[in-house]
């Protein structure tokens, strides 16, 4: 059994490495060694005999490592044996130095204290030895008993949790705030993010992290969280409002669609709404009144709306952004799409990224994995939450421009109308205070909810949650889970990184991943294909205890916006070929 547990806690250990973390480092800091040899001596000897003196006490050592707050760890010798110490100590708050265990430091004898080590109480002497051979080689401290073996696909670059018959929410546990973990794989470095997320100080309660949960730039996509006192601008995204829309045809069912018709649709879409970096020639004409009706906004805002600001206002952009018409179970034809607030929304996530990077600096606080955070009330974190909002409702009009381009298309190729009385329009990279629930308490907590690629799912709350560009989409209804944060997922998540992608994903496996859809299947949408999508139904399964499915779509016309970037990829491959 201990070689076994052994094995697993090193495939962990390999799955989050040290070595992308701060160095360890031998600490002068005699107060800090006596506080912590004095903590370690009342664990050891037990508080009622807590009289042992550090006289007593040799060849110690302490050693320290900056990661989301301090790590620390001693050595010394008491009665002839060489005892090995953990404790934490946060950046935040009330910065308390916290022991975390003690044990014979040597293989030659049992711990004294077997169940130091963690909070489950686990007195398994084999288990004891496997955790301590896994902090030599992580931060972590805790990891809950519940994540009992794991595997690297080396592909994808994957830990994957073997065991489908633990219940999902997983439990991490951190020297912070546990993770709430809804799925069963999961890259290193999205666990990284993750416990320096949950290790913070800035989160209350838990972080959740959604079925779909991968990489992203200061915490990952696919991450909920509740706090009082911190914003963080790239915890709620760079396309601040990012979101989907979609509704009904009304009366328009799929064998009532003419099979010419389709390339007809797609055609004018692309006329009519720009894509990828591009921008309207001229404003829509509703953008005035729109801009001066989308709400206060600081002065560093007022002087960021451009020309550029009004010719996006009504555009796809590129990436995962998308235009869709999909059936639905009853064959009932939908219209859909994915968007959010363009340039303006990546502007003012980046300055005031750049603002709370300032803010930490003057209060002496790390700066882990570009997680950067502003006090809510401070002047600047009002700031940004007011540009933030702004940005939120630019979005919002946005996509209800370009949905209502979508109207008119259909209408003109096919005579039918939009019920527009069943339209879904939800926003997934936000920050909003909304009444919580803690640890099963009925008591609700009013604090601030951040959501990236998260769509909130309170009871009966209809969302969206869309696939790849081959797979199609969901329209859910939320069960208002409080152990998400009322939250499910904003789409599949990515399984490969763009960059990988490109290089892996052939244009012949592309092409015929989209077969059956009126789509562009240009070279430069390759990061975009079906293939670089984790499997929307074990998406959707991981994930059944926070919606219900009310219509499965399926995507018969797709337009999708290239970027720059992928555009002079593909012709430099082109060149190469």
């Amino acid at each position: 059994m201990k070689s076994i547990i052994i094995f697993i806690v090193f495939i962990i250990s390999y799955c989050y490495a040290e070595d992308v973390l701060g160095g360890w480092k031998v600490s002068d800091d005699q107060s800090l060694k006596e506080e912590c040899i004095q903590k370690a001596l009342v664990n050891i000897q037990g508080a009622q005999n807590g009289g042992v003196g550090q006289s007593q006490v040799s060849d110690s050592t302490c050693r320290t490592q900056v990661v989301s707050g301090l790590n620390i760890k001693c050595t010394f010798t008491l009665s002839g044996k060489q005892w090995e110490c953990k404790y934490y100590k946060s950046f935040i708050g009330t910065r308390e130095t916290q022991l975390e265990g003690c044990a014979l430091a040597n293989n030659s004898g049992d711990p004294e204290n077997p169940t130091a080590f963690n909070e489950d109480g686990l007195d398994d002497d084999d288990l004891i030895d496997a955790i301590r051979s896994f902090f030599r080689l992580t931060h972590t401290r805790y990891f809950s008993k519940l994540i009992n073996e794991k595997d690297i696909n080396e592909k994808n670059i994957h830990c994957s949790i073997a065991d489908p018959s633990i219940p999902l929410p997983l439990i991490i546990s951190t020297s912070g705030v546990p993770i709430h973990l809804y799925t069963r794989e999961l890259e290193p470095q999205a666990l990284k993010q993750l416990i320096v997320l949950a290790e913070s100080g800035i989160v209350k309660g838990f972080v959740a992290a959604m079925a779909d949960v991968h990489v992203g730039v200061g915490a990952t996509i696919g991450t909920v969280f509740a706090s009082t006192t911190h914003v963080s601008p790239y915890a709620v995204g760079a396309d601040i409002g990012c979101g989907m829309i979609a509704a009904p045809i009304h009366g328009l069912t799929l064998n009532k669609l003419k099979e010419s018709w389709k390339k007809e649709i797609q055609q004018k879409i692309k006329i009519a709404i720009p894509t990828g970096h591009d921008a309207r020639v001229k404003a829509h004409k509703k953008t005035e009144n729109i801009i001066r009706n989308l709400g206060a906004c600081t002065n560093y805002l007022k002087s960021q709306i451009s020309d550029i600001t009004k010719k996006q206002l009504g555009t796809l952009g590129s990436g995962n952004h998308f235009l869709e018409i999909l059936y639905d179970e009853n064959e009932q034809i939908w219209i859909m799409l994915h968007s959010g607030s363009r340039r303006i929304g990546k502007e003012t996530c980046d300055y005031y990224h750049g603002i709370a990077g300032h803010q930490m600096s003057k209060h002496r606080l790390p700066v882990i994995n570009e997680l950067k955070y502003l006090e809510i009330d401070s002047s600047e974190g009002q700031n940004y939450l007011i540009d933030m909002r702004w940005c939120l409702n630019y979005a919002e009009q946005n996509r209800r421009i370009m949905l209502d381009e979508l109207c008119s298309i259909i209408k003109s190729v096919t005579g039918f109308e939009t019920d527009l009385k069943q339209m879904v329009n939800i926003h997934h990279n936000y920050c909003q205070q909304e009444n919580v629930c803690f640890n099963n308490s009925e008591e609700e907590e009013f604090v601030w909810v951040t959501r990236k690629g998260a769509t909130s799912a309170r009871k009966g709350q209809l969302g969206i949650i869309p696939g790849s560009m081959g797979t199609g989409s969901f329209i859910v209804e939320g069960l208002g889970n409080s152990l998400s944060f009322y939250s499910c997922s904003h789409g599949a998540g990515r399984l490969m990184s763009r960059t990988m992608a490109m290089k892996q994903i052939s244009q012949q496996s592309f092409e015929q991943a989209m077969k059956g859809i009126v789509s562009d299947t240009n070279a430069a949408l390759r990061d975009e294909a079906p293939q670089a999508y984790k499997d929307l139904t074990t998406v959707m399964n991981n994930q059944e205890s926070l919606v219900k499915i009310v219509h499965r779509l399926k995507p018969l016309i797709n337009v999708k916006g290239m970027s720059e970037r992928n555009i002079r990829y593909s012709k430099k491959s082109k060149k190469k070929n």
